[in-house]
C-alpha cells in the first residue's frame, strides 16, 4: 500500500477526479469506524499525529449527545511540503433507539449560508461540532494546509457538510480540499432550479443500496409541489453494485470494487 504522500505524488486539483485519492479515501473511510482501525490505517498509509474524538464505547454514553459523530484526525504532507490534514467521519452507530440514529431520523432542516439551500439537522449539527474539533486540531489555523475529507454512510454525509464549512470559511484552498465520501444519504435540500455547485465534493453512490436514495425517494412529490429538491453537496457518481443483501450493497468493501478510472464532467 503507498503512503499518502505517494498517492499525492501527481494529484491533481480537488475539483479534478483521481482514482488514486477515491481507493485512498475508501480504506482511511474504513478506519473511521473505530480507534484501533483509525491506528492500522494511518499506519498503512504513513499519518502521522493521530487522534480520534467522541469515540464512547457506548453509543448512549451521555458524553456523545445527540447530532455528534465520532471521527479521527491525522497528518500527512503532500510533495509539494504542504501539511495534508486528514479526517475520516464514522457513520451510525449504534441501535435503532440511540442517539444517531435519532439524529438520521431528524428531518427538519436548517438554513445556511449558501443561497437557497437548507441542510438536514441532524448532520448539519454533527458538521459542526466536527468542524470545532478539527479547528482545535488544527491549532485554529486552517490556512496554508491541503485536507482529505472521507466518510461511509452518515459519516459521508457529515463529510460532505463539512467540506463545504471549510469552502464557506475562506480559510481554506479550495484546490486542496479533497473530499470523497461513500454511500452518502441526502443532506440537503434546494430549489428544483438551482442545484449548488461544489465539484470538489465526489459521492459515490450504489443504485441498489437504499441509504444514499433517503430521504429524497419518500418526498418526490412533494419536491415537485414544494419546487424543492433532497440531495447531496457536490457530484454524484452513482454505479449499479447488484450485492446479494442490503447489508452487502451499503458495505464499504462492495463500494470499493467500483471506484471508477474517470469521473466524467
Amino acid at each position: 500500500m503507498p503512503t499518502l504522500q505517494e498517492v499525492f505524488r501527481e494529484a491533481p486539483a480537488a475539483d479534478v477526479y483521481s482514482q488514486a485519492i477515491a481507493e485512498a479515501a475508501s480504506h482511511i473511510a474504513i478506519g473511521g469506524w473505530s480507534p484501533p482501525l483509525a491506528a492500522d490505517i494511518s499506519a498503512a498509509y504513513g499519518l502521522t499525529e493521530l487522534k480520534t474524538t467522541a469515540y464512547y464505547k457506548k453509543p448512549s454514553d451521555r458524553r456523545y449527545g445527540l447530532n455528534n459523530e465520532a471521527c479521527f484526525f491525522a497528518e500527512a504532507a503532500l510533495p509539494d511540503g504542504t501539511p495534508l490534514v486528514v479526517v475520516s467521519v464514522r457513520g451510525t452507530f449504534g441501535k435503532f433507539t440511540d442517539s444517531d440514529w435519532i439524529s438520521n431520523a431528524t428531518l427538519h432542516t436548517r438554513r445556511t449560508g449558501v443561497d437557497g439551500v437548507r441542510e438536514h439537522f441532524g448532520f448539519s449539527r454533527a458538521a459542526d461540532k466536527v468542524y470545532k474539533r478539527l479547528l482545535e486540531y488544527c491549532g485554529g489555523v486552517l490556512q496554508g494546509k491541503a485536507f482529505l475529507l472521507t466518510g461511509h454512510s452518515r459519516g459521508a454525509a457529515v463529510a460532505g457538510i463539512l467540506a463545504v464549512r471549510l469552502l464557506e470559511s475562506g480559510d481554506v484552498n479550495p484546490a486542496k480540499l479533497y473530499t470523497y465520501t461513500f454511500a452518502a444519504p441526502d443532506c440537503i435540500t434546494y430549489p428544483a432550479h438551482a442545484v449548488p455547485a461544489y465539484p470538489a465534493v465526489f459521492n459515490f453512490c450504489n443504485q441498489d443500496d437504499l441509504v444514499p436514495h433517503i430521504p429524497g425517494q419518500y418526498f418526490e412529490k412533494a419536491a415537485k409541489v414544494l419546487r424543492r429538491r433532497w440531495g447531496k453537496y457536490g457530484t454524484t457518481v452513482w454505479f449499479d453494485g447488484k450485492g446479494k443483501s442490503p447489508g452487502e450493497n451499503h458495505s464499504l468493501e462492495l463500494y470499493q470494487e467500483h471506484i471508477p478510472a474517470c469521473v466524467a464532467g
